[in-house]
């Protein structure tokens, strides 16, 4: 099968965040300029699913089932899915698809990397089944963006081989180089479904992190009570369902939450609303929510604060009050 191109590909300036300072140029300069990878659907024959791996014959396809930002397999995981090859027992199926990797399971990857993919697999095949791990079943998330989709599983043990003899397949971006239209219609796709195409956000929400292991405020409660002044509601959202999760959203204008997949939830904010992300000044810079507020037309500011390690993956910060303060009032008066 040809790839068909169903998100083509483009080239972007994303600009400067709103707020911009000249001192934090350095640190979204390599931002600025993109180029976006298309989206495109191909069909693979007689290929091998074990774990999370593609095989075809003894070759792992990588570039379907694999970020290309995540770091090389190793030697002892290569052997142990070519081993699995030959060792574990098979379950035959004609047809599926396939539209995860390594991280898929997670709420920020699942929205934004697997379901745009599993969009334009419906858009080529809309009645092949998604090949999907036993697991992710445990996923509400998972579940219930299949179930509105009205998308077929077939779920697999990863003590077992699945020989698929035509496998569906998609090219994807990674690496946080969103797709711009792919992202907007997962958005407008569930807008429609949940009844909420016409919602206008008015509401001012901020997302903490403090039951996450990582990635905290450390001064939250000064935080919130400056946030609570200004009219946001300062929630948990593992307090919510994915559905009240989504229908909060839809109705949100402002959003302001450090540096997490709650801020993966801008998904389903009407166009053009508001974004303020609380990064960490950490030595390895992470734009993906820059990226992010960009390809689904928000306008997106920041504020960097004092991280307590380098590794922006793990830094707690410490919000800066007082930058905070004129921050906050030309987000709010941008709007």
């Amino acid at each position: 099968m040809t790839p068909r191109v169903v998100f083509p590909a483009y080239d972007l300036d994303r600009g400067y965040p709103e707020g911009f300072r000249l001192e934090d140029a350095a640190h979204f300069e390599k931002s600025r300029h993109a180029h976006i990878p298309a989206i495109s659907v191909l069909r693979l024959r007689r290929v091998s699913v074990i774990r999370m791996h593609l095989l075809q014959g003894l070759r792992i396809a990588l570039r379907y089932c694999r970020s290309r930002t995540a770091r090389p397999l190793n030697a002892r995981e290569i052997a142990r899915t070519l081993i699995g090859r030959l060792t574990l027992p098979t379950r035959r199926v004609p047809e599926a698809s396939w539209a995860l990797d390594q991280w898929s399971h997670g709420y920020f990857h699942w929205l934004l990397d697997a379901m745009p993919r599993i969009l334009a697999l419906e858009v080529c095949m809309p009645h092949s089944p998604l090949l999907l791990p036993e697991r992710y079943t445990s996923r509400t998330y998972v579940v219930e963006s299949l179930r509105l989709l009205d998308v077929e599983m077939v779920t697999y043990s990863t003590r077992e081989r699945v020989a698929v003899d035509d496998l569906n397949v998609t090219t994807y971006p990674g690496g946080c180089d969103f797709n711009a239209p792919s992202l907007q219609r997962v958005g407008m796709w569930f807008r429609e479904r949940d009844g909420a195409s016409s919602t206008r956000g008015r509401r001012k929400v901020y997302i903490s992190r403090k039951r996450a292991g990582r990635r905290r405020v450390l001064n939250e409660p000064a935080l919130e009570d400056a946030l609570r002044k200004r009219g946001f509601e300062c929630l948990v959202f593992e307090d919510l369902s994915f559905t009240d999760q989504r229908n909060l959203m839809y109705g949100t204008s402002h959003l302001v939450s450090n540096h997490g997949a709650g801020l993966a939830n801008m998904l389903f904010m009407p166009p053009e609303s508001h974004v303020l992300e609380l990064k960490s000044d950490s030595e390895n810079i992470n734009n993906c929510f820059f990226h992010l507020a960009n390809a689904l037309s928000h306008r997106y500011w920041y504020s960097i604060n004092p991280g307590d390690t380098p590794d922006v993956q793990r830094a707690d910060i410490a919000v800066d009050s007082h930058r905070l303060q004129y921050t906050l009032d030309a987000f709010l008066a941008g709007s």
